[in-house]
């Protein structure tokens, strides 16, 4: 299954650290199924940057990482 991550910078190696508690969901790493949703979270930033990853239950790996700019 493939999952994206929209962020200001690429993320390659996607770890789980510390992050602010007032998230919709708590902690974590912040993936979706859809590239548009993905492009929403990160226009955000004046540099949007779409991450996407191949995902199976017992491992990730990383596709590709795309830079988008958005208008």
């Amino acid at each position: 299954m493939k999952i994206y991550h929209g962020s200001y910078m690429a993320i390659e190696t996607p770890k789980i650290l510390k992050s602010k508690f007032a998230k919709d969901f708590g902690e974590g790493f912040y993936c979706t199924e859809l590239e548009e949703q993905a492009a929403r979270w990160a226009s955000r930033y004046d540099t949007a940057v779409i991450s996407s990853y191949e995902y199976t239950p017992d491992k990730i790996q990383i596709s590709h990482t795309s830079n988008m700019f958005l208008q």
